[in-house]
Formats: structure tokens, C-alpha cells, sequence
């Protein structure tokens, strides 16, 4: 999705008090991200080149705050899951921001 596209979902899902579907959305992005992005440069960067070479430390860098942010999102949204217990309709961050 296209920032405009998540930025609009988000919003509209947030106004109905659908927060697990802003997290799952911002979690999809950034893995697609992950996934999509990186593999289409390693791609595009070994059309021409035998061997590749690249920064290690803006690599690493790059998927440790990639990592860091789906980690800030998944752990919350667990521990929700968690605490609902038998009643998974149960939404206390929904209920805040109504």
C-alpha cells in the first residue's frame, strides 16, 4: 500500500475504534517494506555485478530499527490478546479512544 492509502485506512479505522486493524496494517507495511524493498534492490543491484557491496553499518542499522518498530507494534497488540483472556471482543484501546 501507498502511504496516502495507509494514512486513510488508519484513520477511518481509528475514527470506528478498530485499532488491531491500524496495527496489522502498519505491521503488513513494514514488512512488506522488509520483504519487497529489500529483495528488489539485492535484484536490481546483482543485474550487472557478480558480487555486490554494500555499508554493513547502515545495513545493520537500518534492520535493527526496522525490527525495533515491528517489535513496538506486535508486543502491545500480544499483550492485549493476552489480557482480553476469554472475551476476545474485549478492546481496552478502543474503548480509551471512543
Amino acid at each position: 500500500m501507498s502511504n496516502a492509502v495507509e494514512l486513510i485506512v488508519s484513520i477511518i479505522a481509528l475514527v470506528q475504534g478498530q485499532v488491531d486493524i491500524v496495527q496489522e496494517s502498519l505491521i503488513g507495511s513494514m514488512l512488506s517494506n522488509l520483504l519487497l524493498v529489500m529483495g528488489m534492490c539485492f535484484f536490481g543491484g546483482g543485474v550487472n555485478r557478480v558480487e555486490q557491496q554494500f555499508n554493513i553499518t547502515v545495513a545493520q542499522t537500518s534492520s535493527s530499527l526496522l525490527s525495533l518498530a515491528i517489535a513496538s507494534l506486535i508486543i502491545p497488540a500480544a499483550f492485549q490478546a493476552w489480557a482480553a483472556g476469554n472475551n476476545p471482543g474485549r478492546c481496552p484501546s478502543a474503548e480509551l479512544l471512543s
